[in-house]
């Protein structure tokens, strides 16, 4: 047996990742990022363009568009954000979320944007060291936007991968951001999914400063 394919065993015992996704993980060569945290395994496989994204201990999937990130929420009430870019020095750390995905409902006028995490890049955090700062997002739906400042703690895990982890993440009025009575109970589902403790799960790439 290969190491990959032990790996892949691996895989269904520690995450409980369903056959359809080795063989999509396995198939497209896509496992770049293997990682632990509070002795949980998560895996995170990428396919370019409008592809599956996947994460561990239990199933996540979602759909990501080229150039943007994704945020779904698995079933344990955990949230990803992958982020494809960062300039310099934070200012322009941004995701603009276009699908969600919670309990197989989607919610496409929903749009989050994580402006900032001050203290992120303006220390030096050694892997594997944890940090306290503030995450900076406007969250929209509709034409309606909420500006919203979350204290949360973070931990780095490698190079290029954060854990940020707050105690509430969101806190919205869906009656003043325009939901109708008939979405009242997917907004409650959603309120409810969004305040539960959560970790946020930073991927990103870095780049040079623009001259």
């Amino acid at each position: 047996m290969s190491i990959y394919r032990l790996i892949l065993c691996l895989l269904v015992f520690f995450t409980g990742m369903h056959a359809e996704d080795l063989r999509f993980l396995s198939s497209n060569n896509q496992i770049d990022t293997t990682y632990r945290v509070d002795g949980k395994v998560f895996v995170w496989g990428v396919q370019e363009n409008a592809g599956r994204i996947m994460g561990g201990f239990n199933r996540v999937a979602g759909r990501i568009e080229a150039g943007q990130g994704l945020m779904v929420s698995d079933a344990y009430g955990k949230v990803a954000v992958s982020l494809d870019s960062w300039e310099s020095e934070g200012k322009d750390l941004d995701a603009s979320i276009q699908k969600l995905l919670f309990a197989g409902k989607q919610f496409s006028n929903l749009v989050i944007d994580i402006e900032n995490v001050s203290g992120l890049f303006h220390q030096e955090i050694a892997i594997g060291e944890q940090g306290e700062g503030v995450l900076s997002a406007t969250v929209s739906v509709d034409s309606e936007k909420q500006n919203l400042k979350i204290p949360v703690r973070f931990l780095r895990v490698s190079e290029v991968m954060w854990v940020l982890e707050a105690d509430r993440l969101f806190d919205l009025d869906f009656k003043k951001m325009g939901f109708e009575s008939e979405m009242r109970s997917l907004a409650q589902e959603l309120q409810s999914r969004l305040s539960r403790q959560v970790k946020i799960f930073f991927r990103f790439y870095l780049k040079k400063a623009k001259v």
